[in-house]
């Protein structure tokens, strides 16, 4: 009942109930908390209480000790049993130790005497809400904390599956080429192995997205102006959209540079236009935002939040189906859709948010059912070093070896045969070992060896990179190229320079290793 009661009803007001049989009491409670801003409702019954808590929120209840024929002991050890989140306050007029002790012992956070102060009720219940406060605080935080550890399990986990994936891939591409160059005119055999080949590049798409999400993909950051980056993307979304959507383009001219791997800029932004669209089937807006951001954080702030600095903020907006709160905290985990099934893989808000989060900046979604879902992508502004993109592989032209001397280094034997193939179908004299042991034992020899062609991750102390700082104590000249399909866990401590070695990722094709073999050999 709130009759003649002028309750605050703003959705942020603090809810309190009253229990209390004595009528004007109650009342006279009820109006003296509402004037201070409190959102009240009273009951003058354990019953009438029970009824009311089955629609109104309470976050405090005031119960007296005594309610009629119940005692209001007996009520609140109801309410700690099916509102356990309630912080129950008892009133008495017939204080003694032992009430208190056994209003305790059911639970009760607080337990005042009448009669009382107006000033000792609102402090009573300001401590309670400043308790509320920061229970919720470190619910929130406590969530957080999980949710970064289940994401980083989650990032290794996928990063892991790459890498082996990877190599797995590494040996059907390699070996399907092989094939290919032995099936003469037979069409039929060679459509086979075409889509074989065909499917095992999506493969090979699929293990980049899970790295991405894990942030262990290989990134080549370069100076970029996300303002023109924006613009020459429009286009491509129209195209993308269809004309059943509207493409709204907020810009700002005055943005700051960022540095990013444009290309996985490019097709974050790609990504997420095609998600708008999937969003809205029946049409709808698709706003595409810009601006200059300075965070801060607090002390308090979670670990995983964003870091205080200088931003550049990039937001797609749909008018879309929106999602819930439940499935926007799952959107950006790997594999999770909620389209049909052969509609998506469930990668494309995943790769988004690994591709920020590598690169130093942070990922916010806000989406409601029926009202759209705003992705906003928050990366830091370039520090002034305008670095270039790396240079894209040539042309094949002179990619066949003339007798050069190749090490292979790679542990596994699969891998390892199959770029040894390659290598010497391509024209090249190959020797191998299994680690780097092996391999500096190779080179410690007195035979002419031209290029040193290593996986980064082998087994042992001696990794790829540690390698060719040995071979080169060894052989000053010698020259190097780096394989590998999980290149970032190694390479990611930010002790080497991305950009300044020759690196070809894993699983590679015939044309790419032959291209960058000749690159290196070149250099």
């Amino acid at each position: 009942m709130t009759d003649g009661i002028p309750t605050n009803r703003h959705p942020e007001a603090r809810r309190v109930l009253i229990i209390d049989d004595d009528r004007d009491f109650a009342d006279s409670l009820a109006h003296l908390l509402a004037l201070e801003g409190y959102n009240v409702q009273r009951t003058y019954s354990a019953a009438a209480a029970r009824q009311a808590l089955k629609s109104f929120a309470a976050e405090v209840a005031l119960i007296d000790i005594r309610l009629g024929g119940e005692s209001g002991l007996d009520l609140v050890s109801d309410i700690r049993r099916s509102h356990p989140h309630i912080l129950c306050v008892m009133m008495t007029a017939y204080a003694s130790a032992e009430t208190a002790i056994q209003a305790l012992q059911e639970g009760i956070y607080d337990y005042v005497c009448k009669p009382f102060y107006s000033e000792d009720m609102t402090a009573t219940l300001e401590r309670c809400f400043e308790r509320i406060h920061l229970s919720r605080e470190r619910e929130t935080a406590e969530t957080q904390l999980r949710q970064a550890q289940k994401m980083k399990a989650l990032g290794e986990l996928t990063g892991g599956i790459a890498h082996d994936f990877n190599n797995l891939l590494a040996v059907i591409i390699g070996n399907l080429e092989l094939v290919a160059e032995d099936v003469g005119d037979d069409a039929d055999l060679r459509e086979l192995i075409d889509d074989a080949l065909s499917s095992a590049q999506s493969g090979k798409e699929l293990t980049h997205r899970l790295l991405a999400f894990g942030r262990r993909q290989t990134l080549h950051p370069q100076q970029v102006n996300v303002g023109e980056l924006v613009a020459g993307m429009l286009k491509l979304f129209e195209r993308t959209l269809g004309e059943g959507v509207a493409l709204e383009h907020i810009p700002n001219d005055d943005l700051w540079s960022i540095e990013v791997d444009k290309n996985q800029l490019e097709m974050s932004l790609l990504n997420l236009a095609i998600n708008a669209h999937h969003a809205m089937p029946d049409g709808g807006t698709l706003r595409v935002e810009t601006s200059n951001e300075v965070l801060s954080r607090s002390a308090d702030a979670p670990p995983e939040g964003p870091q205080s600095g200088e931003y550049v903020m990039i937001a797609i907006a749909d008018t879309g189906i929106g999602m819930s709160d439940a499935v926007a905290a799952e959107a950006v985990q790997p594999f999770f859709t909620t389209k049909q099934a052969g509609e998506g893989t469930g990668l494309g808000l995943s790769m988004v948010y690994g591709f920020v989060n590598q690169s130093g900046g942070h990922f916010a979604i806000a989406s409601a059912v029926g009202k759209g879902t705003t992705v906003r992508l928050y990366l830091p502004r370039a520090a002034g070093v305008n670095r270039l993109a790396p240079d894209a592989p040539g042309h094949a032209g002179e990619r066949d070896g003339a007798g050069e001397r190749i090490l292979l280094v790679e542990d596994r034997h699969d891998v390892r045969r199959t770029a040894r193939r390659i290598l010497t179908g391509l024209g090249y004299d190959v020797i191998e070992a299994a680690d780097g042991h092996e391999a500096l034992g190779l080179l410690s020899g007195e035979d002419r060896i031209d290029l040193l062609f290593t996986d980064i991750v082998l087994p042992g102390e001696l990794n790829g990179l540690h390698l060719a700082d040995e071979a080169r104590i060894r052989r000053p000249d010698l020259k190097v190229l780096y394989t590998s399909g999980f290149a970032q866990d190694v390479l990611g401590d930010g002790n080497v320079d991305m950009d300044r070695i020759d690196l070809v990722r894993k699983p590679f094709t015939r044309d790419e290793l032959a291209q960058r073999i000749r690159q290196s050999l070149k250099a």
